[in-house]
């Protein structure tokens, strides 16, 4: 029988589409799309290659290449089989040339757009990977990697509007397992490959299929799936993955990031974590997750002095800031498990410096006092905020200004705040305010019920969403001690440290607040709340109106307790007549205010005229 001819060097539809797209650099313009959709779908296939090559080149490294690698003739099959290669290319023939998609439309039961056409491809799909899992178990590894790749391949297309249809992503279309089909042509491609064509064959198909499945496969994952057995020739054939590897992850094309995860990996597979740590004192400056997975292994491995000292050999020399501040993050952590208090102020300074937020800065609270030095630290990371080149929010800088009671420093950046930025947690105003207007207050805690205990309270609800704490885990009870469960209470304590409320209120009783600075103070937050007011009203800033009745309430309140509770209710009254004409802000200043201990009724509506009763 005929052995199956290679595929043709000419682009189906959708890898078409993909290379116009990538080389023409504009990657939605959804309207040029249908256009050369139009267009492609009325020249013969071989046309289409000719179109490609008058676009100018800008290819990246996701290209898909045309040809691709070309793969070795399958020696003469039985027709049943040969029947399923065919079925395969048909399937995946009709899918590329938007043979099962319809239009882009509105799903009333999913309350969102989707493709919608004809869905049978999924069955179809299914079925074939069925079939071919049974060769591939039966030891036809030439026609699995055929069949598998040229399914898979599919699912490269799987962003591109006109190729599959279906509520679902298309991989969830189906009920194969697309990472363990992934794995299963990737290991079946090793073993038809040459020796000494390997390593540049398998980095070229996992840089093709890195887009394929949800799961990020590496060599282990090939080595014995399936009750295979262990692949032969892995000894000779590491030196050469590692060299292959090496070169691009030095690449600053798109796959760099995942070849120095599968370096690490390869490193460690030939020399464990001693290699490891060799790799990262190579490349560690600009391949800092070396470091992190040098770290990682060794406190797995229980030998915790040789983590702590790569942690803070790698946070000194790791460029990147992010990467920096997460390592020192881990730094701090085995300092607190080792009993190491002067290394955890030390780590925790080294991650809020590297790349601040609300919870870095908690940290290194937690950790100075742990060491008794938290008034110094304060200090002088108060004076390392009031640099010109500090890069952070005012928020973030005022926080810290606040604890080391550095008032004054505040309550310039509170008055020279954007109006319109109140409610961002980057506002100066989200953190000075109640700080303000709780101590003009002369109170230690806010009163329950009242806008100002609501402004107190969001000063512990920081952003934690960018805060990676998957970099944190590691076991660090199950380390080499006598006493794990103690350890790992210690290592939790920078997480469970006192909320910023604690901090800033036990400030505010270490300094106290003359009495003169106090009324200016509250002065000061009257005017910018008054200014703030006008600017959300004046400017039809709808969503801030019930902001902008908050803090009317706060400053009434705040009068109310510091002066009189006549102060207090004439400032809400006057704000609220001056304003009478927005329907949304009354509303919720007379809800809010309603709800308050503080101030009591305001008596009759300040916005109706009086009525007189003529006999």
């Amino acid at each position: 029988m005929t052995p199956v001819p290679p595929r043709p060097p000419t682009p189906s539809l959708a890898e078409f589409l993909d290379l116009v797209e990538r080389r023409i650099g504009v990657p939605s313009l959804d309207r040029l799309q249908d256009v050369i959709r139009l267009f492609a779908m009325r020249i013969p296939p071989e046309a289409r290659l000719e179109l490609v090559e008058l676009v100018p080149e800008a290819t990246t490294a996701t290209d898909p290449e045309i040809p691709r690698p070309a793969m070795a003739e399958l020696p003469p099959v039985l027709s049943e089989v040969y029947e399923l290669y065919e079925q395969a290319e048909r399937l995946a023939g009709r899918l590329e040339e938007g043979r099962y998609f319809s239009h882009v439309g509105w799903d009333e039961d999913r309350r969102e757009e989707r493709s919608f056409g004809d869905e049978s491809w999924a069955k179809e799909m299914d079925e074939l990977f069925g079939r071919v899992g049974t060769s591939y178990l039966a030891g036809n590894v030439e026609l699995a990697a055929r069949v598998y790749g040229r399914l898979l391949g599919t699912f490269r297309h799987k962003d591109r509007v006109g190729v599959f249809c279906g509520p679902e992503v298309p991989e969830r279309m189906i009920t194969t397992d697309v990472n363990d089909a992934k794995r299963r042509y990737l290991r079946a491609l090793m073993e038809l490959t040459p020796p000494f064509e390997r390593p540049q064959r398998l980095l070229s198909e996992l840089e093709a299929m890195r887009g394929v499945g949800d799961r990020e496969l590496g060599l282990r994952d090939l080595l014995t799936i399936d009750g295979d057995a262990p692949m032969e020739g892995l000894e000779a054939f590491l030196p050469a993955w590692i060299g292959a590897l090496k070169a691009m992850a030095r690449d600053a094309r798109g796959f760099r990031r995942e070849a120095r995860r599968l370096l690490r990996e390869a490193v460690d597979l030939s020399a464990g974590v001693d290699g490891i740590g060799r790799l990262a004192r190579e490349e560690g400056d600009d391949h800092p997750e070396a470091y992190h997975e040098w770290v990682g292994a060794l406190v797995r491995l229980g030998r915790v002095n040789e983590a702590v000292r790569a942690a803070r050999e790698g946070v000194g020399r790791i460029k990147d800031a992010a990467y920096r501040a997460r390592l020192a993050d881990r730094l701090a952590s085995l300092a607190v498990a080792t009993d190491d208090t002067s290394l955890a102020v030390e780590a925790t300074r080294a991650a809020w410096r590297a790349s601040p937020n609300e919870i870095r800065l908690l940290r290194l609270a937690a950790a100075a006092e742990r060491a008794d030095v938290l008034r110094s630290v304060l200090t002088l990371e108060a004076g390392t905020v009031l640099r010109p080149d500090w890069p952070h929010s005012d928020a973030l800088a005022c926080r810290v200004l606040l604890l080391a009671g550095r008032h004054e420093e505040a309550l310039t950046r509170f008055q020279r705040a954007d109006a319109l930025g109140w409610g961002r947690p980057d506002h100066a105003g989200s953190v000075v305010l109640p700080f303000v207007l709780l101590a003009a207050t002369g109170h230690a805690i806010p009163p329950r019920g009242s806008a100002l205990e609501s402004l107190w309270s969001e000063l512990d609800t920081p952003n934690r969403a960018y805060f990676d704490r998957r970099l944190l885990m590691d076991q660090l009870a199950d380390m080499d001690s006598e006493e794990p469960t103690e350890r790992q209470d210690a290592s939790a304590a920078l997480d469970n440290g006192r909320p910023y409320s604690d901090l800033l209120q036990e400030s505010i009783e270490n300094a106290p607040i003359p009495d003169a600075y106090r009324r200016r103070m509250l002065e000061v937050a009257r005017q910018r709340v008054e200014e703030v007011v006008r600017e959300i009203l004046t400017g039809q800033h709808r969503r801030g109106h019930a902001v902008a009745a908050k803090l009317v309430v706060a400053v009434g309140e705040a009068l109310a307790l510091s002066a009189s509770v006549d102060e207090g209710r004439t400032f809400v009254r006057a704000m609220r007549r001056e304003y009478t004409r927005f329907a949304t802000f009354k509303d919720e200043l007379d809800h809010i205010r309603t709800a308050s201990a503080i101030l009591p009724d305001l008596g009759p509506r300040p916005d109706r005229p009086p009525l007189f009763v003529i006999k």
